[in-house]
């Protein structure tokens, strides 16, 4: 998952406050314009990325996205075992993917390397929405887990969902779905508060959230829910570090209980069971 953002400094403040532990990783990639920081969790991580003030592509895709949307939510990253596979996978799907390419990035103190290659999807073929295949090629220990600073109850310990805002039910189903990418459509229903259809698909432990219907521009992705062991407890923590924050609440899930957090910048659910 990838922010886009402007200040790389203040967005890594921000989310080392509200997840409750520091990043893993400050880094750049050499070459491509931008600078990041890596918060591991323990289902995925979270990059946020900045111009550096150098050229490159990803310094230039970053610009487009800040004149077009402004900060937020900017791409997904699918970890696949092979990209090779994935790419052909791909294209069996009727897909036209990139050919695989390497990618790295350095860590700014320690000056270590981590290695990757990717597939890139068309924005045409994908809603429109920037989605990418990702093969880790370096150990996992070089993002290392870093444990939080509180009662682990109140910290962020992994994504539950990513939502996405789209136009038409059956162009995301198509391509989220089985017919697409592959995930698992777990539940559909109609949302006629909000003019449209609700779809969760879910893969490796993260469900994407599909809201479609009624007028919303572009498809794009909207808003993230980071799953906690105490509500209360992370409501309470956040709430004394200074975020607005809501009171907890029921979910819509069945046994989950959840509060907003309001001045992230992205919208942003602190979810668990109790």
């Amino acid at each position: 998952m990838i922010l886009a953002v402007r200040s790389l400094k203040k967005s890594e403040a921000l989310y080392a406050k509200l997840f409750g532990r520091k990043a893993s990783w400050q880094g750049v990639h050499p070459g491509q314009g931008t600078e990041n920081a890596l918060f591991r969790l323990s289902n995925i991580y979270l990059e946020l990325m900045a111009p550096d003030g150098s050229n490159g592509a990803f310094a230039d895709m970053l610009e487009a996205r800040f004149q077009k949307r402004g900060e937020g939510v900017f791409g997904l990253s699918l970890s696949v075992e092979n990209a090779d596979r994935f790419y052909e996978s791909l294209r069996r799907r009727g897909f036209h993917p990139r050919e695989p390419q390497q990618g790295e990035g350095r860590e700014r103190t320690s000056g270590a390397h981590r290695r990757w290659r990717l597939v890139f999807l068309p924005p045409e073929e994908t809603l429109g929405l920037f989605v990418f295949g990702i093969e880790h090629l370096s150990s996992a220990d070089a993002l290392p887990f870093v444990a939080s600073d509180c009662d682990e109850a109140a910290a962020v310990a992994a994504l539950d969902h990513i939502v996405v805002r789209a136009g038409d039910a059956d162009l995301v189903r198509g391509f989220f779905g089985e017919g697409g990418l592959g995930m698992r459509l777990a539940l559909e229903r109609d949302v006629p508060e909000w003019g449209g259809r609700m779809m969760f698909f879910r893969e490796g432990g993260v469900t994407v959230e599909s809201i479609a219907g009624g007028d919303v521009g572009e498809d794009h992705f909207w808003g993230l829910s980071w799953r906690v062991g105490d509500v209360g407890l992370a409501r309470d923590r956040v709430l004394g570090l200074g975020f607005d924050v809501s009171e907890v609440r029921e979910g819509r899930k069945e046994g989950t209980r959840v509060c907003t957090v309001r001045d992230v910048g992205v919208p942003t659910l602190l979810i668990g069971s109790r």
